[in-house]
């Protein structure tokens, strides 16, 4: 028995189990068993064991105090991947695209609509509305464009295109 608590106490003290307690030579008797249950141990060494909470024993940066940074991994153990970065509540987080994730109104797909904001994430404000130079111009069709689509010709009609007469 000796030489088994011998073994325990270097194997359990250098860290190859990481157990959040020390077994010493000198704190238990020949008599005394250590039992560890499955689960208790805290394999990767971030102070939590899978019966803690840590949903990955193999990964010390992945336990139920970790920070949960952007990168689509749940960190911190909560079930949810990102979580808090999705402040405003439209399923949509600041990694995966919302550029204003303080309005649930703006997320990437979300409708363009007047108010001087980039509402679809595509990084142009308020692009396809009366209010936008959609055919690059430099009129909109609040500002007199006739034809503001940039499919059509649109970029060659607007107010200050030259008239010219078409003959048969």
């Amino acid at each position: 028995m000796a030489s088994l608590k011998s073994f325990l106490t270097v194997f359990l003290t250098r860290g190859a189990l990481a157990l959040p307690f020390a077994l010493s030579a000198a704190a238990c008797s020949d008599d005394e068993k250590v039992v560890i249950e499955p689960g208790d141990e805290d394999v990767d060494g971030d102070g939590f064991s899978p019966n803690q909470g840590d949903c990955n024993d193999l990964d010390n940066n992945i336990n139920p105090d970790a920070a949960d940074p952007c990168d689509g991994i749940d960190q911190n153990c909560d079930g949810k991947a990102d979580e808090l970065f999705d402040v405003d509540g439209d399923n949509f987080t600041s990694c995966g695209g919302d550029c204003r994730d303080n309005d649930a109104t703006s997320f990437p797909g979300a409708v363009e609509i007047v108010d001087g904001l980039d509402n679809d994430c595509d990084g142009l404000v308020d692009n396809n509305t009366s209010q936008s130079d959609d055919d690059g111009d430099g009129f909109s069709e609040d500002q007199g464009d006739c034809n503001d689509n940039p499919d059509d010709g649109g970029a060659l009609i607007g107010p200050s295109a030259i008239e010219v007469a078409l003959t048969p």
